[in-house]
């Protein structure tokens, strides 16, 4: 999508973008990181909320550093890594995953034990809960 001039997303835009295209979703990145640019991701939030389409932020850069509250930003998942302002190990991180999103039944690609009980010999039961989109490699 374009920018305003100060560099912030151009959300008319982002909606003409979304008539046109009818994106499954959209992916916006809190704050780049060598600008210091702080993108309106609550705008972002309530448009994808408007059309229906499911909104993940990239929140490497945000989240230790300042206040981020995914239920005002609208967001259905954010993640974040652990090493940066959260001070945690290298190779550290999460997702957040709405409630909107548990309740709609996705299964991730990659599944493993951790994700789903293995409920008869060809089938299985997703955990209830986001822990079925824990993947450890």
């Amino acid at each position: 999508m374009k920018n305003l001039p100060d560099h912030e997303l151009d959300l008319d835009d982002l909606e003409v973008l979304i008539k046109k295209h009818h994106p499954r979703i959209v992916a916006v990145t809190h704050i780049p990181t060598n600008s210091g640019l702080i993108q309106n991701v609550e705008g972002v939030g309530k448009i994808c909320r408007e059309y229906g389409i499911l909104y993940l932020v990239d929140a490497c850069q945000s989240v230790g550093q300042m206040v981020v509250d995914v239920e005002k930003i609208n967001c259905d998942f954010l993640t974040a890594t652990g090493r940066k302002f959260m001070r945690g190990p290298r190779g550290t991180g999460f997702l957040y995953v709405s409630d909107k999103v548990l309740e709609q039944n996705y299964a991730p690609l990659l599944l493993d034990m951790r994700g789903a009980k293995w409920s008869e010999f060809d089938d299985y039961e997703l955990f209830d809960s986001a822990k079925m989109l824990v993947l450890r490699m």
